[in-house]
């Protein structure tokens, strides 16, 4: 999740609370048959049994994006909710899996660099 801090501290951390209840439901939403974790403070680890490039993989992501989009639409709070996401395909066989957590967590901070930089050109 993006801006936690920024939201706790501007809006309160019970905004920054619902927030992480409200994300932690979408992403339950959205992968119905995967296996969701909260990391700690604003990081969640999604395990799917499908592979990036699937399809149904595809929509899971875009039904995330769909619900946040919706619960930001219904509010009009100063820092909407939002997030950048990573992600990486896992070969048993091939890797450990803290190597391919930290693949998607660089990934992750690409994407937020990138959504900085659009912020930024705006």
């Amino acid at each position: 999740m993006n801006h936690l801090k920024k939201v706790n501290d501007k809006l309160g951390h019970a905004i920054g609370d619902e927030y992480i209840k409200r994300l932690a439901e979408f992403i339950k939403d959205s992968f119905e048959n995967e296996k969701c974790f909260r990391m700690g403070g604003d990081e969640f680890l999604i395990l799917s049994k499908k592979k990036s490039s699937n399809p149904e993989f595809r929509n899971s992501l875009a039904g995330l994006n769909r619900n946040i989009e919706a619960y930001n639409r219904a509010r009009a709070l100063e820092i909407p909710l939002s997030v950048a996401i990573g992600y990486a395909d896992y070969n048993s066989e091939k890797e450990r899996l803290e190597d391919v957590i930290r693949k998607a967590d660089e990934y992750m901070y690409e994407q937020k660099k990138k959504m900085r930089m659009e912020v930024g050109n705006r």
